[in-house]
């Protein structure tokens, strides 16, 4: 069994990955289903993201001035994510 496992460790480990990922995925998925047969619940969160998407669109993207701070905190975002060589690259 080690010897299995040493010879086919990167494919057992991305199987595993695999594995666990649509298990995840389809927990999410049933959790938001469940939520979604809740009445009130399903309304409330959809009026949330309303409120949010509004909220988002007249802060961030209907001035020019806004829209260069949201760029200016996307590309801080990756610089922080990526390093500085691979964020360069990018722009």
């Amino acid at each position: 069994m080690g010897r299995f496992y040493q010879e086919y460790k990167l494919p057992t480990i991305s199987f595993a990955l695999l594995v666990i990922t649509v298990t995840a995925l389809r927990i999410f998925l049933a959790v938001l289903n469940a939520i979604n047969h809740i009445p009130l619940v399903y309304l409330i969160l959809e009026l949330i993201g309303l409120g949010y998407t509004i909220w988002f669109t007249f802060r961030y993207l209907l001035k020019d001035s806004t829209r260069q701070e949201l760029t200016g905190k996307i590309h801080l975002l990756q610089k922080q994510i990526l390093g500085r060589q691979e964020s360069q690259t990018l722009s």
